[in-house]
């Protein structure tokens, strides 16, 4: 009798818990699934109509659209537009839906396609998404293996070495920048622009640091250090701490695929930051910016690509001189990713007409402008070191 009455019990308990659950669903009155069904976003182009509240590694992230998807109210397919690096469409699917207040709550962890995991929590309301991407983690590579990467101070201190592969004899440079062209006029300017690119490079740019999430930040000062341009051509002071400032989070972000780093800028975040910072009160109109918007599309989406050189060899500047530079990595971009911009730099003789070495930088354009439109190769990059060199100078 005992047991009878113990399984009697059970079946009530049973039926009871059923019970409760399906008046629960049927006195909800949340939206429909079709209230709820859209695409979100938060690009400024979209102005006070943004219907997406997106939060990554804590941070407020704008410019970016989510596409959510509900049938029965009880679980949902949401795609993350290029918010994931590295992955264009992030599909998280299956996830479950829990009624709240005006709509539905959701949560979870991820593993996606590329091996990068993120845990998510949101709500879905109608005309609106709330949406936090959190302990982002990037797959491991060899950027990522080392964090934080330091600019080449420029300094005159040069040394003279033999290369053990190729016998020829070589000059360690202290240059952050890397320039080389196959064209003989371009590459006459390649020592002027290494020195007074790396040494700009090495004046307001500190560190640069990839973070486990995607995010690139950077201890960065601003320009200029020194009043005259020709300033430039020597080794600068060595600024204090108090000069640099990190950048903020979201306006850049990496993945690395095929032995190249792909950095995708987030424009809306870049234009809005500075908007914000603009001296005058009126803000800048996104029609003022619609030409930049047309130019870097492909980088926003797919990202910038670099070509990373992890061992740094000896190279030709032109005959009898061969230098190598000191320095872990070299990060460069080729004209198959920037040569479309060669037209534009005539433009920059606007920006130089008030510079006092204006007679020097007008003939340079003009003829980086020519050599680099004839040149079939085309190197432009970074030097970065795992250690600072800063105490060298």
């Amino acid at each position: 009798m005992m047991k009878k009455k113990k399984w009697q019990r059970f079946i009530f308990a049973v039926c009871f818990i059923g019970l409760f659950t399906a008046c629960g669903n049927d006195d909800y009155n949340g939206p429909e699934p079709d209230e709820v069904t859209a695409n979100y976003s938060n690009k400024l182009a979209n102005g006070a109509e943004a219907n997406l509240a997106l939060t990554y590694s804590g941070n407020e992230l704008i410019g970016k659209s989510v596409y959510f998807k509900t049938r029965d109210a009880k679980t949902a397919e949401i795609t993350l537009l290029d918010i994931v690096p590295g992955e264009r469409e992030a599909s998280l699917t299956d996830v479950a839906l829990i009624p709240v207040a005006e709509g539905y709550a959701f949560s979870g962890d991820v593993t996606n396609s590329i091996n990068c995991s993120f845990h998510y929590t949101g709500k879905v309301e109608k005309g609106k998404l709330t949406i936090d991407l959190s302990n982002v983690q990037l797959p491991a590579n060899l950027i990522t293996t080392q964090r934080t990467w330091h600019t080449i101070p420029y300094t005159l201190t040069e040394t003279t070495n033999i290369d053990s592969e190729t016998g020829l004899e070589y000059t360690d440079e202290m240059h952050g920048v890397h320039f080389h062209s196959d064209n003989q006029l371009a590459s006459s300017y390649t020592n002027l622009l290494e020195v007074i690119g790396g040494n700009i490079l090495g004046s307001v740019l500190r560190n640069v640091y990839f973070n486990q999430d995607g995010n690139i930040t950077t201890l960065y000062a601003s320009m200029p250090q020194v009043n005259n341009f020709a300033g430039y051509l020597m080794p600068l002071p060595i600024r204090p701490e108090s000069d640099y400032s990190l950048s903020p989070l979201n306006l850049a972000t990496y993945y690395v695929k095929d032995h190249s780093l792909y950095v995708v800028p987030n424009i809306d975040m870049i234009i809005r930051l500075i908007q914000s910072n603009a001296a005058e009160s009126r803000a800048t109109s996104i029609s003022e910016w619609e030409e930049i918007y047309r130019l870097i599309n492909r980088w926003t989406t797919t990202g910038i690509r670099l070509n990373i050189v992890d061992d740094i060899k000896p190279e030709v500047i032109f005959e009898g001189f061969v230098i190598k530079h000191i320095g872990d990595m070299i990060l460069y971009l080729d004209k198959d990713e920037v040569g479309i911009l060669f037209k534009l730099l005539p433009l920059l003789k606007d920006a130089v007409q008030d510079l006092p070495m204006k007679d020097i930088l007008i003939p340079m354009i003009d003829g980086l402008s020519t050599g680099l439109i004839d040149s079939e190769e085309f190197e432009l990059g970074i030097v970065l070191s795992k250690s600072s060199m800063i105490s060298e100078k």
